[in-house]
């Protein structure tokens, strides 16, 4: 909207080998359809809902088994200062379904560059 907030609903994704369960943030430049300011991903903590989530269909019938965010190939490898804030704090429940908020940040220095890979500045997202 024009201050900037997206509301969007989604199922709770799920997983495979070696990846926690995660979904991908793309925010688009408003003045070209084919460039992103920024490309990251958000993480669920296992803990929390993978009991329950495991129990339910269709997710009961993955014989993967999760990987908690320790063992991620990719989590661990974040910047420890941020990755933290990554993690989505969830309200609700599995039968009414979950609520997160969270905040990210773009750096808007970078926005002209010539480098032609997407670039996070997830230092001021608030989970």
């Amino acid at each position: 909207d024009s201050n900037g907030q997206v509301t969007m609903h989604a199922a709770i994704p799920g997983w495979y080998q070696g990846r926690v369960m995660h979904f991908h943030v793309r925010i688009g430049l408003p003045s070209d359809s084919t460039s992103f300011a920024i490309t990251t991903q958000m993480f669920f903590d296992q803990d929390e809902i993978g009991t329950a989530l495991k129990a339910r269909s269709p997710y009961s019938s993955i014989s993967v088994s999760m990987t908690s965010l320790e063992d991620d190939t990719v989590y661990p490898n974040m910047d420890s200062s941020t990755r933290d804030s990554m993690v989505l704090s969830l309200t609700g429940s599995m039968d009414a379904g979950y609520t997160a908020t969270f905040n990210l940040g773009i750096d808007s220095s970078n926005l002209g560059s010539t480098d032609s890979s997407s670039t996070s500045d997830d230092s001021n997202s608030d989970v």
